[in-house]
C-alpha cells in the first residue's frame, strides 16, 4: 500500500469536500434568490391584474355616475320649469386626486 498516495488522496478529498460545500452553499443561495424573485413576480402579476380590474371597475362606475347625473339633470330641469329650485347642484363636487 502506498501511504504517500493514500495521504495525498485523503488531503485532496478533504479539500474537494470543502469546495463542494462552498459551491453547494452558493447554489442554495442562488436557489433562494430565484424563489424570492418568483414570489415577487407573482405578487407583481397579482398587483397588475388587480390594477387592471380596478381600471375596468372605474370605467363601469364612471359610466353609472354619468347616467345618474344625466337623470338628475333632467329632473332638476323639470323642477326648474315648474318653479322649484332644490338647494343643491345637479353634480356633486368632482373628486380631485392629490
Amino acid at each position: 500500500m502506498n501511504y504517500d498516495k493514500m495521504l495525498k488522496d485523503i488531503n485532496d478529498a478533504t479539500a474537494l469536500r470543502g469546495v463542494i460545500e462552498s459551491v453547494a452553499q452558493n447554489l442554495r443561495g442562488i436557489d433562494s434568490q430565484i424563489e424570492g424573485n418568483e414570489r415577487e413576480i407573482v405578487k407583481r402579476m397579482s398587483l397588475e391584474e388587480a390594477t387592471e380590474n380596478l381600471k375596468q371597475k372605474r370605467i363601469e362606475v364612471a359610466k353609472t355616475l354619468a347616467q345618474h347625473e344625466a337623470e338628475m339633470e333632467k329632473r332638476l330641469d323639470s323642477l326648474e320649469k315648474a318653479g322649484v329650485t332644490l338647494p343643491f347642484e345637479a353634480k356633486p363636487t368632482p373628486f380631485v386626486r392629490s
